[in-house]
Order: structure tokens, then C-alpha cells, then sequence
């Protein structure tokens, strides 16, 4: 039996036209391969700058922290060092030694970015979890501080005949601005401490 002429030529084509065929998907699935580990890559490397701008950020607020902690004391101990000798025909506000109560100044621009960007998606669950919990913290804090500016101007803290009274109140509110600053300065120092742990992955 006798092949038909040109048959072996049309198998020959057939094959080569497979291989290319196998060719081309190969160098279509490695491109769509490569571009998919580029687009991944960069991603990883968005998400490390948000990470280590958040970061900073933290670090900031932590010496912003450290610095109202200072602060706190000394307004403390200076109306505390004035308490026996307080002039009940001032209010307190004019009193020489109160100082009025001081709030950290804490930054939240790059934790608002990162919070609504999707790369947060790809942040290590504790990182994200334990800097929800630091600007919640940040959030009661600037509440509080809202809360004692309206309390100052009350009636208590502009009458002379108050006075005493709102002596005390003032150092009730130092002692707790203390604690709570107190809690607040463990909270960030526990996470700065957890930073480099989270960077390197």
C-alpha cells in the first residue's frame, strides 16, 4: 500500500501547526503570567509604603503622646501645688497656676487614606486591627477634649464662688486625663513595638 501522494506533507502541517498553536497559548498564558506577578508585585510595594506611612504616622502621635503626658503632669502639679492657697474671688480660669487642660495633637490623614483604600485589604489583620483600635482611641480623645472645653465655660468654672468646687473637679478631670493618657501611651507603644515584626512580613 502505497501512501497517497502529498498526505505525509498535510500530517507534517498538521503537527507543525500544533506545535505553534502550543506555542502561542504557552506565550500567551507566560505574558498574562508575568503581568499578573508585576501587577502583584506592585501591589505588594503599594501596600508596604502605606504600611511604613502609617507607620510613621503612629510613631508621631506616640511622641505627640509622650510629650501631652508631660504636659498633663505639670498643669497638674502646678494647680495641685496652688490648691490650699486658691483665691475664692477668682474663678478658677484666672486662677495663677491653671494652666487649662491639654489634648494631644493627633494626626489622622494617612490612616483616613489607607482605611478607604482596597491595599488595606492586603495589610496583615493585626496591623490594621491594632491601628483601628489606636485612632478609635485618638477619636474618644478628641471627644473628651470637646467634652472639657464646654465644661470650662460652664457656669461652675466662671463663678468666683465655685471656685473650690471646681478646683477639684479640674484635678478629678487631670487625674483622669492621666489614666486614660496613661492607657492611650501603653496602647502605642505596644504597637510601635509590633512594627518592625509587621514591615518585614
Amino acid at each position: 500500500m502505497e501512501s497517497e501522494p502529498g498526505r505525509g506533507h498535510r500530517g507534517e502541517r498538521w503537527i507543525a501547526l500544533g506545535l505553534e498553536l502550543i506555542a502561542i497559548v504557552a506565550g500567551v498564558l507566560l505574558a498574562l503570567a508575568l503581568n499578573s506577578w508585576r501587577e502583584q508585585r506592585a501591589l505588594d510595594t503599594e501596600m508596604a509604603r502605606a504600611m511604613t506611612r502609617l507607620g510613621q504616622e503612629i510613631s508621631q502621635n506616640r511622641s505627640e503622646f509622650k510629650s501631652f503626658m508631660v504636659t498633663l503632669e505639670q498643669r497638674m502639679q502646678h494647680l495641685k501645688a496652688r490648691g490650699g492657697d486658691l483665691d475664692t474671688t477668682r474663678t478658677l480660669i484666672d486662677q495663677e497656676g491653671f494652666e487649662g487642660f491639654p489634648f494631644p495633637e493627633l494626626k489622622d490623614s494617612v490612616w483616613q487614606r489607607v482605611s478607604h483604600d482596597p491595599i488595606a485589604n492586603r495589610m496583615p489583620p493585626e496591623f490594621i486591627e491594632g491601628a483601628f483600635r489606636l485612632y478609635s482611641y485618638n477619636q474618644l480623645q478628641a471627644d473628651a477634649a470637646q467634652a472639657v472645653r464646654e465644661f470650662i465655660y460652664s457656669p461652675m468654672f466662671v463663678d468666683p464662688q465655685q471656685t473650690v468646687l471646681a478646683y477639684r473637679i479640674a484635678m478629678l478631670l487631670y487625674q483622669q486625663q492621666c489614666d486614660w493618657g496613661e492607657q492611650g501611651l501603653k496602647a502605642y507603644d505596644d504597637f510601635v513595638a509590633r512594627l518592625p515584626q509587621w514591615q518585614t512580613g
